[in-house]
């Protein structure tokens, strides 16, 4: 795929278990089937099933507020998001 062709919206079905790839900084939304039993999604960004863990941070804010369920943040998980200045953290 060139860069014109990425694809903005990603939806993951209920039976994708693993992903190994970092996702294009161009990606908007990551959906994920309520069935899906390993990623959720949630204001487009993704997480483990549990949401300990953000995948991939994609909303176009300069402030990120992570839920309180976070522990881990994935190394490439604001990969070409520049537009972050903040990011607040749970206490717990």
């Amino acid at each position: 795929m060139n860069g014109n062709n990425v694809p903005t919206i990603i939806n993951i079905s209920k039976n994708v278990e693993t992903i190994e790839s970092a996702f294009s900084s161009r990606i908007k939304v990551l959906n994920v089937d309520t069935a899906n039993t390993h990623f959720k999604s949630d204001n487009g960004n993704l997480y483990d099933y549990e949401m300990k863990t953000l995948i991939k941070y994609c909303s176009n804010e300069s402030k990120v507020v992570l839920p309180n369920t976070v522990e881990t943040i994935a190394e490439m998980a604001f990969s070409g998001q520049s537009k972050v200045t903040s990011l607040i953290l749970s206490d717990s």
